[in-house]
């Protein structure tokens, strides 16, 4: 292969010089890369000719900053002709309008263009209008191991035009590509970066996508003026800067290109840069850039090559022209090179695709065996003494920038420490109860000097112990990481969220004045509080309950606001969670009667103040008793008889509810077993389970431990589910299920009718009974809408091997319509009340009773 290029300067010109090289009888072959920096008009003049004169070459190229054959040129156009012997070449040229994603274009590209054979595609791109990065992750995706080239055009002009050039003409907006296909092609692509950071880093406060507004809470074009000058900086601004800003990701640094200055002072940059990363201004190393040679022959050394093709960043032209000059002299001593000064190379390393900043890259090319030989890279390489103070002024600036480094990285870390230590929870990173009290007490100060309102919000998760109970604390922590990251993406920057205690989060809205907007941001809340979370192989949801309370409607200073916000969303949990409420004067009665009931009920069962009631199960057919169902009552001292549905939600809230379940499991389970030893065998006895105890990993270790202790059989015991408890985490309510009925344990279904009722959970759980919630069996009548759905209920369990249990009978008329309907079983207050268990004796004497 052979490469040769020329300075168009007109038809007559060129045609000269293809005579010369004999370009003609090679057209088969024949790659042309045109690099330019005039005008559309003259280029498709010069695009039709060669395209005439060369109907089978492939041609490609775009506007550049700089174009390089014999020397750098700034203005002009430069025509480059590669001559393959074997190669085969396909071009493209794809215009962006809209119909198609950058990603499915490069797709698109590698289909159409690359084949088995392929090596090398050589690219150039829109520099602002379009995802180049996309495309070369399209074609990473199709074609990884092919390498690619090439980089951005650049806008010329002063109305910043740029173009790119292919066979059929100019694009406006896209892409080009040509591949290059040869057996014996040899094809790669190398990089050298040479930009260091200068002076101080600074913290990125303030970003939008690309647009960064403030370093340390300064405007960015501030400290460009500080630290450069104001000429300097106007001279960046015009010159798409030659000092890139210099972006730390964890342990790499690397060079971001400033696209433009805005008039507020933020610049736009062509990547976007997150808050919180760290930046400097960057500044091109003298060292490296006069010892590119070096970097090009370590990557050449022991690889044939036969052509150069070089796309290099025009901010490192303008940084230090002279000395990329001499590089690029030197270059041309060692192979045959074209290339240009482009705004973004395009880069291949093992399989992945990239368009870098501030580099010089290269594809070489060979399809013989040709070596550079040691000796003449030596004599190429001569870095001239007139380049030594460039050396030493950047060891200087690279050396003190080292030093500030070190001691600003010191100070930084030592503030952050004692900030995230003293402000900041070590969980979530959110602002802790100290931040918030301290920011709260600023806003009720403004707010009270602007005569305005302001919300606190107390946040508080639904159900969390449970969480914690049944998967952990490990995953616990990370569902309240995961629930502090959305919350957080919901807050402005005037509002202010923390974490107040294990599953409670505090949020203040200034100028709170419109209530239905209020409303809104706490139900949206609640939606990201929603939304699931994988864990284990399982998806989780939560649910959250929201208390609001107003400054100065509500009270005036921060404590009282917190206390009547709390106040409120222990309403919103009373009210069934997953809601919100306002404060409210009323609120503090109640709330305090429930707390009062919280304190008593912590010290009820070492007073001795549970009870357990019995209610009997008879078999419809026999009229016999079978089972019982064990009903906890709390007998408070001064206000005797306290129903369940009163403290068992406190119980619940408290997280008392797993020690008074197992008491009740244990005490039922003795009972029972001291029936049997009295004669009463046949009898079995139904515990209802709560959620928070049924979902918890050691329930079922606790079920063999009471019927251990007592000696039950496990076939007496029957474990009272609802179907809301069942469905809430279907797989492990599942695995529960069948480890206690391996046990021998029963499982029956409470309240059906009253949840999901869903057909497809009593096809897929084992479970033994169905009980029809009361609420069908009160209004009963042979032809009623109540009357149906009993007896598909009943049909419905006599096909599925389900026995049918129908609560709440209280009348023989209800007992004799059951029973021609085919129910198995009854309960309720026909047969009798729940009874302590001296006054059920009358019911275990194996008598028919009914």
């Amino acid at each position: 292969m052979k490469t040769v290029s020329t300075i168009y300067s007109s038809k007559k010109q060129l045609q000269t010089f293809i005579d010369m090289n004999n370009l003609q009888s090679m057209h088969d072959r024949l790659l042309i890369q045109i690099f330019t920096s005039e005008g559309k008009v003259r280029i498709s003049r010069l695009v039709e000719m060669l395209d005439q004169e060369f109907p089978n070459a492939a041609i490609i190229g775009a506007t550049v900053d700089a174009s390089f054959c014999k020397e750098i040129r700034t203005s002009g156009t430069t025509i480059s002709f590669t001559v393959f012997d074997k190669v085969q070449l396909a071009s493209i040229g794809i215009s962006d309008d809209g119909n198609m994603e950058a990603h499915e274009c490069g797709i698109y590209i590698a289909e159409r263009i690359i084949k088995p054979d392929t090596k090398a595609v050589i690219l150039f791109g829109s520099s602002s209008t379009y995802n180049n990065l996309g495309v070369l992750k399209g074609l990473e995706e199709r074609v990884p191991g092919v390498v690619v080239a090439g980089g951005n055009a650049v806008p010329i002009g002063e109305r910043n035009i740029e173009y790119l050039i292919f066979n059929e003409g100019l694009i406006d907006s896209g892409v080009t590509a040509v591949s290059l296909t040869g057996e014996e092609l040899k094809a790669s692509v190398h990089a050298c970066l040479d930009w260091n950071t200068a002076g101080r880093s600074f913290m990125v406060t303030k970003a939008e996508n690309s647009i960064l507004y403030t370093l340390d809470d300064k405007p960015v074009k501030d400290i460009y003026e500080k630290y450069l000058g104001s000429e300097m900086t106007t001279s960046i601004i015009d010159s798409h800067s030659s000092f890139p800003l210099m972006v730390t990701r964890g342990e790499q640094t690397e060079p971001v290109m400033v696209k433009r200055f805005c008039e507020d002072g933020s610049i736009e940059v062509f990547q976007p840069i997150q808050e919180g990363c760290k930046v400097s201004i960057g500044c091109g190393d003298a060292g490296i850039f006069l010892d590119s040679m070096n970097c090009i022959y370590r990557q050449l050394e022991n690889q044939p090559v036969e052509g150069l093709f070089l796309y290099s960043c025009l901010s490192r032209r303008r940084f230090f022209n002279i000395g990329i000059a001499h590089e690029m002299d030197m270059i041309k001593r060692l192979v045959p090179t074209v290339g240009a000064f482009t705004a973004g190379e395009y880069y291949h390393e093992d399989g992945k695709n990239d368009v870098l900043s501030y580099a010089l890259s290269f594809l070489t090319l060979a399809e013989n065996e040709t070596y550079i030989d040691e000796q003449t890279f030596r004599n190429a390489n001569n870095v001239a003494s007139h380049y030594q103070e460039f050396l030493a002024m950047s060891q200087l600036v690279k050396a003190s920038t080292e030093d500030l480094e070190v001691l600003n990285d010191s100070l930084m870390i030592a503030e952050e420490k004692i900030s995230q230590l003293a402000y900041h929870d070590s969980l979530t990173g959110l602002p802790n109860r100290m931040y918030f009290h301290e920011r709260l007490a600023e806003a009720i100060e403004s707010a009270e000097k602007s005569n305005e309102k302001l919300a606190v919000m107390v946040i508080d998760l639904d159900e969390f112990k449970m969480i914690n109970d049944s998967l952990g604390h490990q995953a616990g922590d990370r569902i309240l990481k995961h629930v502090a990251r959305n919350m957080s993406g919901m807050i402005e920057e005037e509002q202010c969220i923390a974490r107040f205690a294990a599953d409670e989060f505090l949020i203040f809205v200034p100028g709170a004045s419109d209530l239905d907007k209020l409303t809104s941001l706490a139900k949206n809340i609640l939606s990201v509080i929603k939304k699931p979370i994988f864990l284990n192989g399982k998806d989780y949801v939560l649910s959250g309950s929201i208390g609001i309370s107003i400054y100065p409607d509500d009270a005036r200073d921060d404590e009282h606001l917190l206390k009547n916000a709390n106040l409120a969303m222990h309403r919103a949990k009373l009210d069934g969670r997953n809601s919100v409420q306002f404060f409210t004067m009323e609120m503090n009665e109640s709330i305090n009667e429930r707390l009062e009931m919280e304190y008593h009920l912590r010290k009820a069962m070492s007073l001795g103040e549970f009870e357990i009631f019995y209610q009997p199960q008879i078999n419809i057919s026999d009229g016999k008793v079978f089972a019982c169902e064990a009903l906890l009552r709390w007998n408070h001292t001064k206000r005797g008889m306290i129903p369940p549905n009163l403290f068992i939600p406190i119980a619940e809230e408290a997280g008392l509810i797993n020690e008074i379940g197992k008491w009740v499991l244990e005490q039922a389970c003795n009972q029972v077993r001291r029936w049997h030893d009295q004669g009463a065998g046949h009898l079995s006895v139904c515990v209802n389970v709560s959620g928070r105890q049924f979902q918890r990993l050691e329930f079922v270790d606790e079920v063999k431990e009471c019927l251990g202790i007592s000696g039950l059989s496990p076939s007496a015991l029957h474990i009272e589910l609802t179907e809301s408890i069942m469905l809430e985490d279907v797989e492990h309510s599942l695995w529960i299920i069948n480890q206690l009925r391996a046990l021998g344990v029963k499982i029956s279904v409470d309240d059906f009718g009253t949840g999901y009722s869903s057909l497809s959970y009593l096809r897929d759980f084992p479970i033994d009974i169905l009980k029809i919630d009361q609420s069908f069996i009160r209004n009963l009548e042979e032809f009623s809408s109540d009357a149906a759905i009993v007896r598909a209920i009943i049909t419905m369990c006599e096909g599925l091997n389900v026995t049918v249990l129908a609560e709440g009978v209280e009348t023989k008329k209800q007992l004799i319509t059951l029973k021609n309907f085919g129910c198995d079983q009854v309960q309720g207050y026909y047969i009798s009340k729940p009874v302590n268990p001296t006054q059920i004796q009358t019911f275990l004497t194996g008598n028919k009773i009914i």
